[in-house]
């Protein structure tokens, strides 16, 4: 079993639709998503969200944010796993309000609400990554969400 790592990002405020993380497997190392979520804590008014969960290629946007992923485990290993926001093999980021030129291939679609949130743990290995593949795993929203304001968002994955 590899090293298991959280990649969070907290309290965004949102102004449009756009890409809340991405990450890219190394040269190296592969990876398979073990849960994600979302949340919002900036309105008690009620309203629905879609989201997408999926695949990236090429022609990535820049991120405003890299993320230094979490080790779960502080007895494991260093995280192969780097923050970056160009979307580099091995990175981790967050936050792009444009998706640039690349495709988008959504795997999963769904709607929540924003006072309860989203989480989908995966009954089986559904997201796995390979070491050297040129697609990167992506969660987005398509739409601009209501509110925009205190939005946090994260992925467990797992080295391989």
């Amino acid at each position: 079993m590899g090293n298991q790592l959280a990649i969070i990002d907290e309290n965004r405020t949102l102004s449009a639709a756009g890409l809340g993380i991405l990450i890219r497997p190394g040269a190296t190392f592969g990876f398979k998503v073990l849960r994600i979520w979302a949340k919002q804590s900036g309105s008690a008014t009620s309203a629905q969200v879609r989201i997408e969960i999926g695949t990236k290629e090429a022609a990535f946007p820049t991120l405003t944010t890299a993320i230094t992923p979490r080790l779960l485990d502080e007895s494991g290993a260093a995280s192969q796993f780097t923050g970056g926001t160009a979307v580099a093999a091995g990175t981790c980021g967050c936050h792009a309000t444009t998706e640039g030129a690349g495709t988008f291939t959504p795997i999963l679609s769904d709607a929540f609400n924003n006072l309860t949130g989203f989480e989908w743990t995966p009954v089986f290995e559904e997201f796995i990554f390979k070491a050297g593949s040129a697609k990167a795993f992506a969660m987005r929203f398509p739409a601009t969400p209501t509110p925009t304001t205190g939005w946090e968002w994260g992925v467990i994955i797992e080295e391989v």
